[in-house]
């Protein structure tokens, strides 16, 4: 292949045009066996997900040349997606072997250790990225992190630090970093790191409920309250954010109102341990109120991210149903938001409903948390010759779509205004016709 052929299948893979530089490479390879040409289709296999086809085509290639790296990496990563952990980072070995200063390869060593549980690996993994690439940015950060899961926390900030003045536009990395800072009681210095994660990721939940809790230790109250309300205001199911206002409400002697906020992060969350124990706080010795307060739970997310690429949360990508993906995820989560609107009594019963579980299971299927996703729309021929939906609890079930439309048509029938009612009634009817 020359240059220009190349830059060509290049820039069709990037554009995930795989039809396009599939048909190329099968161009280029009828005139020669060309070794760019095997391992750009390998590439092409694996990012259209046909693992297996890609495999063969690399194993072939490492037939004719045992020591060609850079097959032998794809091969790794191939297997990784296939969580052939063992394989994976048999062949990651064979490369080390080979050459020895590829950073990437130690790296891809330290994720595969992370997802098998082995931390102490990893870290030795992630220190050795560093030694050839004082530049590796996510190694700074994954490192930080198995220092924080080994409660080494005094490493864990000084790592981090380094990986904050690497990639300092990287708001995961400032989020990380401030949490790490809070395990060492250094408050204020973690909210000015929740700040910058903040201004370059506006109203991430995650980083405004931990900046109020922040604030909240400080002594804060006040603008910690702001915070939970803005959590809330962005999403109304969050039960720490329900938990957490609570909590500030209680301090501010709204004693009624605070029970009121536990209770509703209840509803959210049956088995939510804080806000229970907040209730059984509250609920005490009215003589021991202000005294009982020190005791109470703010809950923190200290979930930090490490930097591996996950292939079991890729969004779906294309049209569901004839809908672009992006619409539909756009749609739910709208429908979600607006729940928190209804009357009491129904917002209540939509809280319990496995109707709110659908929506957040459709919505995290199409965004692709829901494990390593196949085509939406795939179905299994049962013994009679009809179809049955799968059910393996990985994939989109169609009864969801149509619970959750059906549900929406019950309320929607009780509407004040009949004609607006008719019309909602009509459009959700035909929605589930369609659907089904």
């Amino acid at each position: 292949m020359n240059n220009f052929e190349t830059n060509k299948v290049v820039r069709l893979i990037n554009n995930s045009a795989f039809a396009d530089a599939e048909k190329l490479l099968e161009n280029a390879l009828q005139k020669s066996d060309d070794r760019l040409a095997h391992y750009l289709k390998s590439i092409v296999f694996a990012k259209s997900a046909r693992l297996d086809e890609a495999e063969a085509e690399l194993l072939n290639m490492i037939e004719k040349d045992p020591c060609d790296v850079d097959a032998l990496n794809v091969l790794a990563l191939v297997y990784r997606r296939q969580n052939k952990l063992k394989d994976a980072l048999g062949i990651f070995n064979e490369a080390v072997e080979l050459d020895q200063n590829r950073a990437e390869f130690y790296y891809h060593i330290a994720d595969i250790q992370i997802l098998d549980g082995n931390l102490k690996a990893a870290s030795m993994a992630y220190a050795k990225v560093i030694e050839f690439d004082s530049y590796f940015a996510p190694a700074y950060n994954n490192l930080g992190i198995v220092y924080f899961e080994n409660q080494e926390y005094n490493k864990a900030v000084n790592i981090l630090r380094q990986g904050v003045k690497l990639a300092g536009i990287n708001p995961k990395f400032h989020f990380n970093y401030a949490i790490a800072l809070s395990s060492i009681n250094m408050l204020s210095e973690a909210a000015r790191e929740y700040e910058v994660a903040l201004s370059l990721k506006p109203f991430w939940t995650s980083a405004l409920n931990n900046l109020g809790v922040t604030q909240a230790r400080l002594g804060d109250i006040d603008h910690a309250g702001g915070l939970f309300d803005l959590v809330l205001d962005e999403d109304p199911f969050n039960p720490e954010a329900w938990n957490n206002l609570g909590v500030i409400l209680a301090k501010q002697s709204f004693r009624e109102e605070a029970l009121n906020h536990f209770r509703r992060a209840l509803e959210i969350r049956e088995d939510y341990e804080d806000a229970k124990l907040n209730i059984q706080i509250l609920e005490a010795d009215k003589n021991d109120f202000v005294f009982s307060l020190f005791n109470m739970l703010l809950d923190e997310d200290t979930d930090i991210h490490i930097n591996i690429f996950k292939t079991q949360s890729s969004p779906l990508q294309g049209e569901y149903l004839g809908v672009p993906i992006q619409h539909l995820v756009d749609l739910f989560k709208y429908l979600k938001g607006i729940t928190a609107f209804l009357p009491q009594d129904d917002r209540n019963d939509f809280t319990q409903s496995d109707v709110r579980l659908n929506i957040e299971h459709i919505i995290n299927t199409l965004e692709g948390h829901r494990g390593i996703l196949q085509e939406v729309q795939e179905k299994e021929d049962d013994s009679d010759g009809g179809e049955s939906e799968k059910s393996d609890g990985k994939e989109l079930k169609v009864s969801e779509l149509t619970d959750f439309f059906e549900y929406l048509e019950q309320l929607t029938s009780n509407i004040p205004d009949a004609s607006l009612a008719e019309l909602l009634t009509s459009k959700i009817k035909k929605a589930v016709a369609a659907i089904k």
